[in-house]
């Protein structure tokens, strides 16, 4: 009785073995936007980690919220704008004016005009 338990367990894993190798080449296959798009916040089984895992994505990737950029000629003329209006205004300030202003940005945009 022991034994034929065994061997089913056995046969349960080897075929669990070949689908999960077959999952891993399909996987390959779809970006990382369709991969995080899979995860289930709130999956009762499975933990974020361990989803993460089984589509090998970085946990990082799932919790990243991307910031909306400004596009380069609206803030070009935006900095022309400021400068017009304040020419003693160094980057600094000029960058600090623009975050003032809601705009998304790094600090060596604001000097490169």
């Amino acid at each position: 009785m022991e034994n034929q338990q065994l061997e089913v367990l056995e046969r349960k894993v080897g075929q669990l073995i070949i689908e999960n190798d077959f999952l891993k080449k399909k996987l390959g296959s779809l970006c990382q936007k369709e991969r995080r798009e899979m995860i289930e916040m709130n999956h009762e089984n499975l933990s974020v980690r361990r989803q993460c895992s089984l589509l090998e994505l970085n946990r990082s990737t799932i919790y990243y919220k991307t910031v909306e950029r400004v596009h380069d000629t609206i803030l070009a003329n935006e900095i022309n704008e400021l400068w017009n209006d304040m020419p003693f205004y160094g980057y600094r300030r000029m960058t600090a004016e623009l975050r003032r202003r809601r705009y998304q940005l790094l600090p060596s945009k604001a000097g490169s005009s």
